[in-house]
């Protein structure tokens, strides 16, 4: 996923079964210190928790928790996040 507007207006690249990409609209919301992203094109609704490096303000490389659903199956897993300029 990228926001290059800073606005939540995202983009996400998502890797399909049968080895193909598929690029589409999101949308990133902040909500009580995680994110809540929004991708219409896979009916998916994910909310994404980071862990704030101390010392770091400003940028965020690292873990995340992402629980949620996508094309209607409860989903869960973890993932990685480089943020820069929030």
């Amino acid at each position: 996923m990228w926001d290059t507007t800073g606005d939540g207006t995202s983009w996400l690249t998502a890797l399909k079964a049968d080895g193909s990409h598929l690029i589409t609209h999101a949308r990133r919301t902040d909500h009580d210190g995680h994110w809540l992203l929004t991708v219409p094109g896979l009916d998916a609704s994910l909310a994404i928790t980071r862990r704030e490096l101390p010392g770091s303000p400003g940028a965020y490389t690292g873990a995340c928790q992402v629980t949620g659903a996508c094309a209607g199956e409860e989903i869960d897993g973890h993932g990685y996040t480089d943020v820069i300029g929030y």
